[in-house]
């Protein structure tokens, strides 16, 4: 697939959850943490570890809410269990983000995981696959990892332009 394919691809899934106001919900507020994180971001703390891991274990939990309403939980060891391993994946790291934030022992791995520009990055174009707007494909996928960095470094630059701005 050509680099526009999966552009269309990647902008599919950031537009897609805001077609339906009932699934909108599930993510506007990792949209509106990650550019608070962004805007008010000096440096990396364990409190901000705390609150990006409180923030992947909700997300972690509206997911599995999301694919518990697919049936039961034999979908696990059938075409579900992608997405079960995702959200265990997201919760799990959550929770470790969360002990190390609250035990202030390894600062280098909790300023790692406490950037909510990473964490919110995947937790925001991986929902339409979790809540099921769209099906998991090996091009969604692909999308996401080639639009990683380069959409990093975009959050980053407009969160130093606004902290610029409003200063």
């Amino acid at each position: 697939m050509p680099i526009e394919g999966y552009l269309v691809r990647f902008v599919h899934l950031l537009v897609v959850p805001f077609q339906n106001l009932d699934t909108v919900w599930g993510i506007l507020p990792v949209y509106v943490a990650v550019i608070l994180a962004e805007v008010y971001e000096t440096r990396m703390d364990y409190g901000r570890a705390v609150i990006n891991g409180a923030m992947m274990l909700l997300v972690g939990a509206d997911w599995a809410w999301h694919l518990s309403k697919a049936g039961n939980l034999a979908y696990i060891f059938t075409e579900m269990k992608l997405p079960w391993l995702v959200t265990a994946c997201c919760i799990g790291v959550g929770a470790f983000t969360m002990i190390l934030g609250l035990r202030r022992k390894d600062k280098r791995l909790a300023q790692l995981l406490g950037h909510m520009r990473f964490s919110g990055y995947f937790l925001i174009t991986l929902y339409p696959m979790q809540a099921r707007l769209v099906p998991w494909t090996q091009d969604s996928l692909v999308a996401i990892l080639v639009f990683a960095i380069p959409c990093w470094l975009l959050i980053y630059a407009t969160g130093y332009l606004l902290r610029l701005v409003l200063k």
